[in-house]
């Protein structure tokens, strides 16, 4: 065991946070192996080894490798902190162990701009809502003020803030904040839930708003039920044209690129890998004309090079990203976080 006075380790935290209305038995999305942790549960999924598929490209011409696997492991740990659960998620497939949409989408972003100095910014990963969607991290080369970014509060949806938090908050030297909020922090198990109640009170916090920040709630979320019916069923007709205009799929996360093998629509070994998402792929599984229960329950596969069995998974649904337009409104859906609205984009 270690020595109390040994010093702590540090540990990055991917931390989420669920929405109040989601009962503990709908946090995650299946049954995992748990231990009880003291602070509170840690659901892990068994690891597996097996032989990375390159390993095929060398063995085919008899050449044998002895000993070389690929592992994965992933974990959750459910912490209950101020009377709200936290989760925090290990190795690459930690997130998906979560159902969808149980947690708060923006909560480490807010969480972020509610701590860093908006000069210490050095990335703002952005999904620009013009023409056909594009991913974009701009980077820092130094911490920087945020006008020095090229985006444009109008048409860009802030995805992710990457800033460096002020000492006194000992939260390390680098914070990211997206749904989840990622932190590297010198902790113990019992340092987390002060750190997750400090985290808890910042996510309250109006602060962003007068450090310049406020024209982050410029896209609002719909909330209408009718609203977003209607606005789905333009979206299908659009989907289901020979070829849609202002309508794409695209990846909802920002992804490391140099480590994406490829993309499924189905987990079927026969079908091959695709080098980016396109709807005619999409249509082509299907086969007919395509509902929007087809966008709910199909899922976009997405395989690492480096781990080839651990893929991301999304609904198709959460992949498109579509303009509709509505009276003297445009609304986008984008990312699966609903429709959004602006009246000038």
């Amino acid at each position: 065991e270690d020595m109390p006075d040994e010093p702590r380790k540090t540990h990055r935290l991917h931390v989420y946070l669920i929405k109040k209305v989601v009962g503990e038995d709908m946090i995650l999305d299946q049954e995992y192996s748990k231990k009880d942790v003291g602070i509170g549960t840690l659901f892990y999924k068994q690891s597996n080894t097996h032989a990375p598929s390159w390993l095929e490209l060398f063995e085919r011409d008899g050449y044998t490798l002895q000993g070389v696997y690929a592992a994965s492991a992933s974990a959750l740990l459910l912490v209950k902190a101020e009377g709200r659960f936290f989760a925090i998620t290990f190795g690459h497939g930690g997130k998906h162990m979560l159902s969808p949409g149980v947690y708060e989408e923006r909560f480490g972003l807010i969480v972020t701009l509610n701590t860093v100095d908006p000069k210490s910014i050095r990335s703002i990963d952005t999904k620009t809502l013009e023409s056909e969607p594009m991913q974009v991290r701009e980077q820092a080369s130094k911490a920087t003020e945020t006008n020095r970014f090229g985006f444009d509060p109008e048409s860009d949806l802030v995805r992710a803030i990457t800033g460096t938090p002020p000492a006194s908050d000992n939260l390390g030297s680098m914070m990211v904040g997206k749904d989840a909020l990622k932190i590297s922090v010198r902790c113990d198990l019992n340092a987390i839930k002060p750190i997750l109640k400090i985290l808890l009170k910042k996510a309250g916090e109006e602060k962003y708003k007068k450090n310049g920040f406020e024209w982050i709630d410029q896209m609002k979320e719909l909330q209408d039920p009718k609203m977003i019916e209607r606005l789905d069923e333009k979206m299908i007709s659009e989907f289901n044209k020979e070829s849609p205009s202002k309508l794409w799929l695209t990846v909802p996360d920002i992804i490391d690129w140099d480590d994406v093998s490829g993309f499924k629509y189905s987990q079927k070994k026969s079908e091959d890998l695709k080098d980016d998402l396109h709807i005619n792929d999409f249509k082509t599984i299907i086969a007919r004309s395509v509902t929007i229960d087809d966008l709910k329950t199909h899922k976009v596969h997405m395989f690492y090079s480096s781990t080839e069995d651990d893929r991301e998974r999304w609904k198709v649904y959460d992949c498109v990203y579509c303009e509709c337009d509505d009276g003297d409104s445009t609304y986008l859906l984008s990312t699966g976080n609903g429709m959004k609205s602006t009246r000038n984009l």
